[in-house]
């Protein structure tokens, strides 16, 4: 199996840790919800906020209109904020790999479906992705994953050829996408397992993984 010579690596629940359920239950109160219709609302209108077709006060109208909620501008904005940071959690173990491949020499990037305004506030502090040449984010182009439009967008951004190309995110309906227009991918589930898996892929020498056991 061919080494590859570049990573992408999803965003939120790959490069941040997933949210946690007292972070959920924060926003549902925000919001004025109650669990599971909450969270069926917050997906419903998801897509389209994340594609940039939605701002988010017309995300979280869309969200909380059907209880008749009316949103504050005061409201909008510590709903737009509290989802962000529910979304923006390091995770510091992928982190420290990322730079690790950097170091190495892998190209970096980055494919994320990620809403207006968090895409806004992750343009302002990069401090955290410093090494990474592209950024594919869907709000700011128009199309997400697993539209195959994204991934050559990142490709080209990154100058390498879908197989020298890993792309890593914790759905496997954007992994099945990557790998669609001829990337490796592997779906992100915890650390030790993706650990795993890259070395049964032999797709990153083994001198590279080793990181990834120090947590």
């Amino acid at each position: 199996m061919a080494v590859v010579k570049a990573v992408i690596f999803d965003y939120g629940g790959v490069l941040t840790l997933a949210p946690q359920e007292s972070e959920r239950r924060l926003l549902c109160a925000l919001a004025g919800g109650t669990e599971p219709e909450f969270s069926r609302m917050y997906w419903e209108y998801r897509a389209a906020y994340d594609a940039g077709e939605l701002d988010g006060a017309s995300y979280w109208r869309c969200v909380t209109g059907a209880r008749g909620t009316t949103l504050t501008p005061g409201m909008t904005e510590e709903l737009i904020a509290t989802d962000i940071a529910m979304w923006n959690r390091p995770n510091p173990a992928m982190l420290r790999w990322a730079g690790v491949l950097a170091s190495a020499g892998l190209r970096l990037g980055v494919i994320s479906n990620m809403h207006r305004e968090h895409a806004q506030a992750l343009r302002a502090d990069l401090r955290h992705l410093t090494g990474f040449v592209s950024l594919a984010l869907s709000s700011e182009l128009g199309i997400a994953k697993p539209d195959p439009a994204i991934y050559r967008h990142c490709l080209q951004e990154i100058d390498v050829q879908p197989g020298e190309c890993l792309f890593i995110d914790d759905r496997a309906g954007n992994v099945a996408g990557a790998q669609a227009v001829g990337m490796h991918g592997i779906v992100y589930r915890s650390v030790p397992q993706l650990a795993a898996d890259l070395a049964g892929a032999r797709l990153i020498p083994a001198v590279l993984l080793a990181p990834l056991g120090e947590q």
